[in-house]
């Protein structure tokens, strides 16, 4: 895999948060995984230091010479293959894209919140979702109503930056990731590009917790900042509505602390600032994560937290909350303005949590964790250097397996399919091959979604879609003699999930290429996907150094030469 040298860029606010974290863990992430990170960063406690800085901050904001002049530096003294910027507001600016392009150098930005529709960065507005600068096409109601910190200055400011910048063009000329798909459509007007320069990336998480499994009370936990934007007002509210049986355990700190403090009584307990090991521990075990949210959400990252440990959600029907929700099934949503609706969400979330718990932690495992996450990276790069016409991003998002060979009771595409029906739809299996039960893999997969028939295809296109896939499955059920279906799969970097028994099972552990599960056992097949989702690219390598030192066609001639010359000397 090319190794590449980074540019990451970052504005630190005075106040911490998610957007810091997010940028300090794909620095550490990109390091592991072998590739050079230079990072270029500013925060804006320079601007208590120095007064002058804060003098020309309205200048400096919409362009800024000194970023633009080292940037500059930095690229041609380090050789920089891809510039990846996540908050250049307000010291850094847009002067960082005008660099790098002056370069030739490709760049992208993480967008983290909406400020480059809306000057507060969130759509919120007098204690509720605003979209009118969007709508408008312009930002007359921002400075009318002094969105960007309560103050007609501040907001002015911002919108010069965007208003110049628009003007220039440049901001259709760098490419973006996206957090989720919900933030990308609301770009979709800002943003007149080649969808070849938009992609979806999440943020990862890490578990801070191992799941629990049949421990789960009737307690649901609200971990948030207290204001009144994360919806603990609603939330208390209505929880008046709820039996007293059900416990609703509140973290957090804010500027409505004396409210919470005031109505914490009867069966809702208030904690206050807690570790997040404290925080997670409860969460473990828990019904659900609470998650009241009446603002659009760049990308809470406590509910893929939660979903980290296996802990369903309950979120409001807004922004994002709803979208990771809704994709994950991984819990269940409702109106803040129908009482009933949070009502009827809680009680669905008890009497189908096992499911909800399922489905949280395969989502977890596709899409928010850290290997997965670092494949999307490393091919976004790839697709911005001209190096993948087909991004591996895509078939990752597509959570795509391969089933190829006779269709037979003894090679289990029977079983297979049965204990496919039982996965969520975002898992798709496409099942080449031709044998005495083709009829009857038809009538099985018919009407069922996420399973394609592909029939007997040229091994030239088989082969393709091996290297779309996250693996390819051999379900066999009987002992296979050796098997060429993993050596070509290793040959490829594809990695392998398939039965325990017979030699390919043996193969696949000996090379720790892919993983194994039971005959017929759906759990274990469900952890075997899900392990090789998550290692992924572990299996990948790991799968290839296997064909290589055992399988290739110079290490089968060097042993068999080997076999001949011993062959020589029995008598």
């Amino acid at each position: 895999m090319d190794k590449k040298k980074i540019l990451m860029v970052h504005n630190f606010y005075q106040i911490g948060g998610g957007e810091h974290t997010v940028f300090k863990n794909e620095v550490e992430l990109l390091r592991k995984n072998g590739h050079e990170v230079i990072e270029y960063t500013r925060s804006n406690d320079e601007l208590k230091k120095d007064k002058w800085k804060l003098i020309f901050l309205p200048f400096t904001t919409v362009w800024s010479l000194r970023t633009y002049i080292e940037i500059r530096k930095i690229i041609k003294r380090e050789q920089i293959d891809i510039v990846h910027c996540h908050n250049t507001f307000p010291l850094i600016s847009p002067s960082v894209y005008y660099a790098a392009r002056s370069m030739k150098v490709p760049i992208v930005q993480t967008i983290h919140n909406f400020r480059f529709l809306c000057p507060n960065g969130s759509f919120y507005c007098n204690g509720k979702v605003c979209e009118k600068c969007r709508e408008n096409g312009n930002f007359k109601e921002a400075i009318k109503n002094k969105c960007y910190r309560n103050s007609t200055l501040g907001t002015m400011i911002v919108v010069a930056m965007l208003t110049i910048n628009r003007k220039l063009g440049i901001y259709k000329k760098i490419s973006y990731i996206f957090l989720t798909e919900f933030n990308k459509r609301k770009f979709d007007k800002f943003i007149d590009i080649n969808s070849n320069q938009v992609f979806v990336k999440p943020n990862f998480v890490s578990r801070k917790e191992e799941p629990i499994e049949n421990s789960h009370r009737k307690v649901f936990v609200f971990a948030s900042r207290l204001e009144e934007n994360k919806g603990i007002k609603l939330l208390l509210e209505l929880w008046k509505l709820i039996p007293k049986d059900y416990c609703l355990h509140i973290y957090g700190d804010g500027t409505l602390k004396e409210f919470v403090q005031k109505n914490a009584h009867d069966n809702i307990a208030y904690y206050g600032f807690a570790p997040q090991q404290t925080i997670f521990k409860d969460l473990s075990t828990a019904t659900a994560l609470v998650f009241p949210s009446i603002w659009y959400e760049g990308f809470p990252m406590i509910i893929a937290e939660a979903m980290a440990i296996g802990c369903p959600v309950v979120s409001t029907d807004i922004g994002n909350g709803k979208d990771i929700v809704e994709k994950s099934k991984g819990g269940t949503i409702f109106d803040p303005d129908k009482s009933d609706t949070f009502v009827k969400a809680v009680e669905d979330v008890l009497n189908n949590n096992e499911e909800y718990r399922k489905n949280a932690l395969i989502y977890y495992s596709n899409t928010l964790s850290k290997d997965r996450n670092y494949i999307i990276t490393n091919d976004i790069y790839e697709h911005l250097r001209g190096g993948v016409k087909n991004s591996q991003a895509d078939k990752v998002v597509n959570n795509q397996f391969v089933y190829a060979g006779r269709l037979e009771f003894n090679k289990g595409i029977l079983s297979l399919i049965e204990m496919w029906k039982q996965l969520p739809e975002n898992y798709t299996l496409h099942i080449y091959g031709s044998g005495t039960l083709e009829k009857r893999v038809r009538k099985e997969i018919d009407g069922v979604k996420n399973i394609s028939f592909m029939g007997f295809k040229p091994q030239e296109d088989v082969f393709e879609d091996y290297k779309r896939s996250i693996a390819v499955i051999i379900p066999s059920e009987w002992y296979e003699t050796f098997g060429m279906g993993i050596p070509e799969c290793f040959s490829m970097k594809v990695p392998v999930v398939c039965t325990d028994i017979g030699n390919p099972g043996e193969m696949v552990k000996e090379a720790h290429g892919g993983s194994v599960y039971p005959v017929g056992d759906f759990c274990r097949f469900n952890d075997a996907l899900s392990d090789v989702i998550s290692n992924r690219v572990e299996y990948s390598d790991k799968a290839y150094q296997y064909y290589q030192n055992n399988l290739s066609d110079k290490e089968n001639y060097r042993e068999l030469m080997e076999i001949y010359d011993k062959s020589k000397v029995i008598k």
